[in-house]
């Protein structure tokens, strides 16, 4: 059965993917500070509170319900970017993103040419309906789980 979203697109586009849910707030200085130093392919979750623990984003659809705000996370995204292979390829929240996080992502898709898909304001039923592993296909302001 096919469910689908309409939410605001921050940065359009259309992908399809494999969703990896994280049902908590996802904070990038916990997650990534120690991954980003390391020369990897793989950006997996190293906050020992997240749900998604260990938990590789890379080219994934990352649903979150948002992330735990900080004024270093247009550096975090930056460098998560800066390296496009270790980049979710979209990141879809059930709630409207932060301002900090809707810079780093501007930023780093106009600096790095990087491409990715946003879409915030969701909804709550985003991560109720979708689950790690689903397929995730997302047009512009429309999300349709396979």
């Amino acid at each position: 059965m096919k469910v689908s979203f309409k939410g605001r697109s921050v940065l359009p586009g259309v992908i399809r993917g494999q969703a990896l849910v994280s049902h908590g707030l996802l904070n990038l200085n916990k997650s990534f500070h120690r991954v980003l130093l390391k020369k990897s392919n793989n950006l997996t979750v190293e906050d020992k509170k997240s749900d998604i623990y260990q938990k590789n984003i890379s080219g994934k659809v990352l649903c979150v319900e948002n992330f735990d705000s900080s004024n270093v996370d247009v550096l975090f995204l930056l460098s998560i970017f800066e390296r496009a292979c270790i980049a979710p390829i979209c990141i879809l929240s059930s709630k409207q993103l932060p301002n900090s996080i809707l810079a780093g992502l501007i930023i780093a898709k106009n600096f790095y040419k990087t491409e990715i898909v946003v879409v915030d304001k969701l909804g709550d039923e985003l991560l109720l309906k979708i689950e790690t592993g689903d397929i995730i296909s997302v047009c512009d302001d429309c999300v349709i789980v396979e």
